[in-house]
């Protein structure tokens, strides 16, 4: 219909214009040409409407009319259904849209392993270098098909937090990218969706599109989370680790690229089943993925051997060459050369601590553990993207409300921009002096309007501007350094557009621009100062605290304590300057800076909280800090961090604590300095460009926080200031909760610690040896009736030369199930809980027998229905020769190569597996005893059998008593066993009767009471306090004992001559020392802090020094007859012995500690570990006091100076040139002579040679 208008009033032209439009039909108002159809359509007729007519239909159209309660119902459905249509119709057109103009990218993407693995390496490396930009926008387009099917949006979500959470990294493996990679080839497929418009579309058997793939994405969201938690794992492993153990956590990277391609097939199969076409041929496709699914994990393992660095090549080689991990590990030089290749430096000890560790960890729980973490920092970078989102969304309403040039946010800041003529950016310094020109010109304007008749309206008009005059006062050049810190983000000294946006939006809500500005002009130097008193409050405290932990925890504790996480802290607290003592004077910025440090402070408690202060990695931090610059965080988290860390060394003088709840504490600080250098390694960047002096420049940024932490932040003991260190004034906090105290008593003492919440620990308390005797609830015997199912009880033998069989990996419990031809199940021997697995052909039996540690045995043999036995032999799975010389008894270790020859890898021995119960297994006779009288064997076992089961069950005192002997003395073999092949000192060898009857023991129990007997060793040793230091004469881990040369010391203490206790009159030679056994050495019986021991060098030299004044010439090395309880120094005092009472001479020690002018200790009483005499000469003294010994009388002679060291070391090796050249010239002389004896005798068989020619 055509509508032609005339001589209509104004009026009815608007009301034509709705009437039309309402119709349809198209309307041209009067005067105006004609609107015509096209030419190609007829002309419709003309109507003729007067102005009456028009009236009236228009208030037809639009009259009010009541509806129906059912006919309101339907309209709101009709139009929620046609706002749907209407989203979704726009929805599938954005993804589609999207989908065409990003196909190159997207198609990329989702073929990356058809395109990586048949390339070379750089092809490779240039696919995971655009990882970045090709998820950006396969992450877009995911958006948008979340928008048109909403079912996929867990599983996107979970790929978007993975993927996101790993660029944040620094540093990426590439490993671990070809993974991710394959992770987003799967989601790729999930475009083959935007064909479909409708998720609630129903398919052929009726089921929605929604609800098909509803269990298949939740499925693929776990499978995703999974991964992102096993990379992180194994991007977090030192390079060491990762190498020690490649083999493992490659093949669960790859098992996880297997399991995304199944997803890949389900996801395929669900789409044919809803569309129903071309079902057959889909199947016989998935049909053929069959047999590539069991190439990809080879294709995975092709792939990450093409990008091993040469490195990881060199490391892998020289494990391979050398027997494996364990073999490594036994080897000094075999680890030295794997420190030095890895390039992770730290001396041998620490390396086969490290290595022990990654070969003792069971994956599968470090995994699970991981798993935890993983999915709380995912809920952390999910709220942090929603937070992003948030601001963002709320920065693009403003800026386009108030104009496209307008970029500043705030108002104050916007009309500086806009009065100085800023364009993009300006410089720092000018922008802090427009702060204070602006502030002060319009607190001016509002003094003057205040004071006129008529006050008009200011721009800077707000009600608490009187109150912020107060801030005012500190932007000015004073503070001009720090103002310029806190705006300036990047150092570059310009303010950009966003620097200015971000230093604006991120102040707290409701404060004012001036008092944000103020605040960190000088309020947040006082801050920081403060949390730098508590940090120091808290290390003092935990210095104090740590000394009264329950033995089992001494060890791991020391570690945490004086490891170099906390020689950082120690560092930053120290390179930091206080703020003035004026700080605190304006009582307005003290409540500005205590406002925005509570509210600061619960933010980021809050944060830790949800991350239940485990951090792990700088990405981590990251979702504490978000994109802002770590100093601005650093005290504070700090701060939370320790005073957590304080409760949990509290609840350790309750309870044994998890050795992994001292590695949490330990890696969460170790994250944060990881933070730290990566800020000063950017600061770096940006000072060298304008400065030549970074450090400084360094010493004036922040504070100087970073000074010490640039370079090489190595701690220098002697400058340790942590001991010294006493509150400033002002600073004191009255009712800060650091106790107990060192002088409380038991029951204040207990009452303090009662009010920990033991809730805080991550781990399981380790009061007792835990799930000891819990191999039958990991392994429940099976219900079935399969004559190899059950628990079998037997060994696996060496017959050594000439001796008899040994049992060195003693008496095995075993579990089988058998399922088909396989065999599945495990094994317990005094060590742990083993693997087994296996395959049964007829009644020939093969199962491999797998430790902890990845050493494997495979048995060979036959079942024996008969005898109900399986009897055959073993071999080392590997066929790697074991070292012969090798302890095995370590947490992860076998003892099945102790004293083997050498071809034991490659020999066959023998392996026996019986019903016996394990309880008897002992008085079971051997294969020998059987050939030879089977009769006698079979009575004399069961006469032992039934008279032990009388006893254990009876309790008889007999039964108990042998039962405490065996115990004792297997833990104190087993403990002298383990400080030999640990190199621990002190230590004292086992004889080879000895050695025996440790593996007869071992044999002897049953496996659940020699794991639990070996736990028990192991839990007594933990007691001793471990040095990490090595003796430089017999190159063994000090504990118990540490001595020290005073003599042989760097001058900043930062090294020194370590000697253990069975060493101390040994010389050593090492680097620069020479030590030789008269020097003064000191003893310790407890780890000393570098702040303690910066102490503890200088009063012992000084005592030593006035001490062997003391003494006569005549008395060294006398004994004390002659001497009496009276004997008197003037300069000493009473030379007699504070825990006998005896007087002393040298060799004598006195101690460092008590406050008595000297307290001696003769040789006797130290070596008998004597206390005090109540009423002795120093009744404070204890063994845990440092103590130097008096050797003679011989003082102590200067230290050279480097001048003269270094005219010394030289004349040394002129020395030693002229005995190289001296040897150079016996080696030819000796070739000379060489070469005539064998001339003369070549010249003799000459001559016999034509003699017996010519006869």
């Amino acid at each position: 219909m055509h509508l032609d208008l005339v001589a209509i009033n104004s009026r009815g032209i608007g009301r034509c214009s709705e009437i039309a439009a309402l119709l349809r039909i198209p309307y041209s108002p009067c005067g105006s040409a004609l609107i015509h159809p096209p030419m190609s359509s007829p002309r419709p007729p003309t109507i003729q409407v007067d102005d009456d007519f028009l009236n009236s239909s228009y208030q037809s159209a639009f009259r009010s009319v009541e509806v129906s309660e059912s006919q309101r119902r339907i309209d709101n459905l009709e139009d929620r259904l046609s706002v749907q249509i209407s989203k979704g119709d726009e929805a599938y057109q954005a993804v589609n849209d999207f989908y065409v103009a990003n196909a190159a990218a997207l198609g990329a993407a989702g073929s990356a392993l058809a395109s990586v693995a048949n390339l070379d390496v750089k092809s490779i490396e240039n696919t995971i270098s655009t990882f970045v930009e090709t998820s950006a926008v396969v992450m877009k387009g995911l958006d948008a098909l979340g928008q048109l099917h909403p079912f996929v949006g867990v599983v996107v979500l979970a790929f978007k937090l993975v993927i996101t959470l790993d660029i944040t990294r620094r540093q990426n493996n590439k490993k671990v990218l070809a993974v991710k990679i394959q992770m987003q080839e799967l989601m790729c497929i999930l475009f083959q969706l935007r064909h479909m418009r409708d998720p609630e579309e129903k398919g052929p058997d009726g089921t929605t599109l929604s609800d098909r793939f509803a269990s298949l994405m939740q499925a693929i969201a776990k499978d995703i989370t999974a991964c992102g938690s096993a990379c992180d794992v194994y991007m977090k492993k030192s390079f060491l680790a990762k190498t020690l153990k490649s083999k493992i956590y490659e093949s669960r990277l790859a098992g996880y690229v297997t399991l995304f391609a199944t997803h890949k097939r389900d996801i395929e199969f669900a789409l044919s089943m809803h569309t129903a076409l071309g079902v057959d041929l889909v199947n016989k496709k998935l049909d053929g993925q069959d047999e590539h699914f069991q190439v990809i994990e080879e294709t995975m393992e092709a792939i990450f051997r093409k990008l091993d660095t040469p490195r990881e090549r060199d490391v892998q080689k020289i494990i391979d060459d050398n027997g494996g991990p364990k073999a490594c590990c036994d080897n000094d030089s075999t680890l030295q050369e794997l420190v030095l290749k890895s390039g992770e430096g730290g001396d041998i000890a620490s390396a086969r601590r490290l290595v022990a560790k990654e070969l003792s960890e069971d994956v599968d729980e470090l995994f699970r553990r991981n798993g935890e973490l993983f999915d709380r920092k995912l809920e952390a970078q999910n709220k942090q993207l929603a937070d992003t989102i948030s601001v963002t969304g709320e920065h693009i309403i403003t800026v386009l409300s108030g104009g496209a040039h307008d970029k500043i946010l705030d108002p104050d800041m916007q009309a500086i921009w806009k009065d100085q003529g800023w364009r993009s950016s300006v410089k720092a310094r000018h922008f802090v002096l427009a702060l204070n020109d602006y502030y002060t010109d319009e607190l001016s304007k509002l003094d003057h309007a205040k004071a006129a008749p008529t006050p008009t309206s200011p721009v800077f008009s707000d009600a608490g501007a009187m109150d912020d005059r107060w801030a005012l006062a500190y932007i000015n050049v004073t503070h001009l350094q720090h103002i310029l810190e806190a705006v300036d983000d990047d150092g570059t000294g310009y303010v950009s557009i966003k620097e200015a946006n971000d230093f604006a939006t991120s102040r707290p809500e409701g404060w004012s621009l001036l008092s944000w500005v103020a605040f960190w002009a000088a309020g947040w130097h006082a801050t920081v100062t403060w949390y730098k008193n508590r940090i120091y409050v808290l290390l003092n405290a935990m210095l104090s605290l740590v000394r009264r932990v329950k033995s089992g925890n001494r060890q791991a504790a020391d570690k945490y304590l004086y490891g170099s996480a906390m020689a950082r802290v120690e560092l930053l607290l120290r390179s930091t300057r206080s703020a003035p003592e004026t700080a605190y004077d304006d009582l307005r910025l003290t409540k500005v800076a205590d406002d925005f440090q509570e509210a600061e402070e619960k933010k980021l408690k809050d944060k830790l909280e949800g991350l239940v202060y485990e951090l792990d990695d700088v990405d981590t931090i990251r979702l504490l800090t978000g994109p802002r610059r770590i100093e601005r965080y650093l005290f504070p988290l700090l701060h939370l961090l320790l005073r957590r860390h304080y409760d949990i060394i509290r609840l350790a003088h309750l309870h044994i604590l998890h050795d992994s709840e001292w590695d949490v504490m330990s890696a969460s600080l170790t994250a944060v300095f990881k933070a730290v250098d990566e800020r000063v390694a950017n600061i770096e960047a940006i000072f060298k460009a304008t400065s030549a002096d970074v450090h400084d420049r360094l010493r004036h940024f922040a504070f100087g926080m970073f000074a010490l932490s640039y370079g090489n932040p190595e701690p220098v003991p002697k400058n340790n200031s942590l001991c010294t260190f006493e509150v400033e004034d002002g600073y004191d906090e009255e009712d800060e909760d650091i106790g107990p105290e060192s002088d409380d008593d038991e029951a204040k003492t207990k009452s303090v610690l009662a009010k920990t919440n033991a809730g805080i620990l991550r781990h399981p308390m380790q009061d007792a040896p835990q799930g000891m005797y819990d191999f039958e609830t990991r392994h429940p015997i099976p219900s079935t009736t399969d004559p190899l199912d059950g628990v079998w009880v037997g060994q696996i033998q060496v017959k050594e030369k000439e001796k008899d069989v040994m049992v060195y990996e003693g008496t095995i419990t075993m579990v089988l199930s058998r399922v088909g031809d396989t065999l599945k199940g495990g094994a317990e021997n005094y060590l742990g809980v083993l693997g087994v697995t296996g395959t049964v052909d007829g009644k020939k039996v093969a199962f491999k027998i797998t430790w902890p540690d990845g050493f494997a045995v495979q048995c060979t043999g036959s079942y024996s229905e008969e005898r109900d036995m399986i009897v055959g032999e073993w071999v080392d799975a590997d066929d790697e020769d074991r070292d012969s010389d090798s302890e095995s008894g370590s947490d992860s270790d076998s003892d099945s190569a102790n004293s083997a020859t050498e071809d034991v890898a490659t020999t066959t021995w023998p392996v026996i597996f019986t019903r016996v119960p394990a309880e008897v297994f002992r008085f079971r006779y051997t294969e020998a005893q059987f050939a030879t009288n089977r009769v006698q064997a079979r009575w004399g076992f069961a006469v032992a059998a039934v008279v032990e089961q009388v006893r254990r069950d009876s309790c008889s005192w007999a039964f108990l008593k042998k039962r405490f002997t065996e115990r004792r003395r297997y833990m104190e073999l087993e403990t002298r066993d383990i400080a030999t092949w640990g190199k621990y000192s002190p230590w004292r060898a086992l004889t080879p009767d000895e050695r025996s009857e440790l593996y007869r023991l071992r044999a002897d129990l049953c496996s659940c009471d020699g794991r639990f007997y070996r736990a028990l060793t192991w839990f007594e040793m933990r007691k001793a306090i471990d040095f990490e230091s090595t003796c430089d004469f017999c190159h063994r881990n000090i504990r118990e004992t540490w001595l020290f040369c005073l003599q042989c010391m760097e001058p900043q203490y930062k090294d020194n001559i370590d000697l253990c206790v069975q060493c101390i009159d040994k010389p050593a030679t090492r680097d620069q020392f020479v030590h030789a056994p008269s020097h003064v050495l000191v003893k310790v019986r407890r780890r000393l802090h570098d702040g303690e021991f910066a102490q503890v060098i200088p009063k012992a030299t000084a005592i030593a020094a006035r001490v062997k004044e003391s003494f006569d010439p005549g008395e060294d090395k006398a004994n004390d007859q002659g001497r009496h309880a009276g004997s008197t120094s003037k300069d000493s005092g009473p030379q007699v012995c504070c825990c006998c009472g005896k007087g002393v001479s040298c060799p004598c020690w006195v101690c460092v500690t008590c406050r008595v002018k000297y307290a001696y200790v003769c040789v006797e009483c130290e070596e008998k570990g004597m206390s005090a005499l109540a009423s002795g000469t120093s009744p404070a003294h204890t063994l845990d006091h440092p103590l130097v010994r008096i050797l003679d009388s011989t003082p102590i002679p200067e230290p050279a100076s480097t001048d003269s060291r270094l005219a010394e070391l030289e004349t040394k090796m002129a020395g030693l040139d002229t005995r190289l050249v001296g040897l150079d010239s016996r080696i030819v002389a000796l070739e000379d002579k060489l070469d005539q004896r064998f001339g003369a005798f070549e010249a003799l068989l000459q001559g016999m040679l034509e003699k017996f020619t010519s006869e």
